[in-house]
């Protein structure tokens, strides 16, 4: 028998949109900024990382991670209010391919209202127990 969908609050972190835009380049300035709000690892055959901003307007955007994000991601925490803009390409030193290279900040004065922090605290946990 069908589980009946209406009744039941779904656990899984939806997004509205991607950033950047499935299939759309980004250039150097490109950026998002809103409240982290969660992270979901391990997603897709990369096993990659996928940051989850809600943006001023109230849009679930999904940012997906890379190494160098990922590293620049690490000490950034859920609730805070933040800035990804993409910097352009890099060549390693060593030489090899280049990588995308961002810019993360934060901005500290910027305080989360309640509203802000209510929507925060109502999501659900990105990785559930199962049990």
């Amino acid at each position: 028998m069908p589980v009946d969908r209406k009744r039941f609050k779904s656990m899984d972190m939806r997004t509205d949109c991607e950033w950047p835009e499935k299939g759309k380049s980004l250039s150097v300035g490109d950026s998002i900024e809103g409240v982290y709000v969660s992270k979901k690892e391990d997603v897709g055959v990369n096993k990659s990382a996928i940051y989850v901003i809600r943006t001023p307007t109230g849009e679930l955007v999904g940012v997906w991670g890379s190494t160098v994000l990922n590293s620049k991601m690490a000490s950034v925490n859920v609730g805070q209010f933040i800035a990804i803009e993409f910097i352009g390409m890099k060549t390693p030193k060593s030489g090899g391919k280049p990588y995308k290279d961002w810019f993360v900040g934060v901005d500290d004065s910027a305080s989360v209202d309640e509203t802000e922090q209510e929507l925060v605290n109502e999501l659900p946990d990105p990785d559930p127990v199962p049990f």
